[in-house]
C-alpha cells in the first residue's frame, strides 16, 4: 500500500483554484501548521495538500505565498509534510526544497524514521498553531 504522503498529485498549476483561497477559513490552507524554534520556522503540509501541488511551478507559487504569510524565507523553513491517518500517530516526512532565484530547483520527500527525530517532529506538531487562524 502506498503512503498517503507519497502519492501522485493532480495536475494542475494555479494554486488558488487548487487550494481556494489562503485567508479563507473552509480552504485548503486551514490544514497549513506552523511553529518556531530557536531561528526556523517549522511550517507542516498536510498530505492532502501535497497531493494537490502538481508540479514545480504550483510547489514553488504556493511555498511563496507561505512564506510571504509566515513573514519568512526559505533559509529559515524547515518544511514537513504530515499524514493524519489516526488522531494518536500521524506520519511524518522531510520535505528538503532546492530553491534557485525563488524557484523550485528540485525537491526530495523522505519519510522520518529515526525515533528521536519522530519525536522531536511530533513534539513541535503538537505545539505548532494553524497558519490561516493566526496569520
Amino acid at each position: 500500500m502506498k503512503s498517503a504522503i507519497l502519492s501522485a498529485p493532480q495536475q494542475q498549476t494555479d494554486i488558488y483554484t487548487i487550494l481556494g483561497e489562503p485567508h479563507d477559513p473552509a480552504s485548503h490552507w486551514a490544514e497549513l501548521r506552523y511553529a518556531q524554534l530557536s531561528s526556523y520556522d517549522y511550517i507542516f503540509l498536510s498530505a492532502n495538500i501535497n497531493s494537490k501541488l502538481a508540479n514545480k511551478t504550483a510547489l514553488s507559487d504556493f511555498m511563496n505565498e507561505v512564506y510571504q504569510i509566515m513573514e519568512t524565507c526559505h533559509e529559515r523553513a524547515k518544511v514537513f509534510i504530515y499524514s493524519q491517518q489516526t488522531l494518536t500517530s500521524p506520519e511524518f516526512a522531510s520535505f528538503t526544497i532546492n530553491w534557485q532565484d525563488e524557484q523550485i530547483k528540485d525537491f526530495h520527500i523522505n519519510t522520518i524514521k529515526d525515533v528521536e527525530q519522530k519525536n522531536f517532529i511530533r513534539t513541535l506538531f503538537d505545539h505548532s498553531g494553524m497558519l490561516i487562524g493566526n496569520a
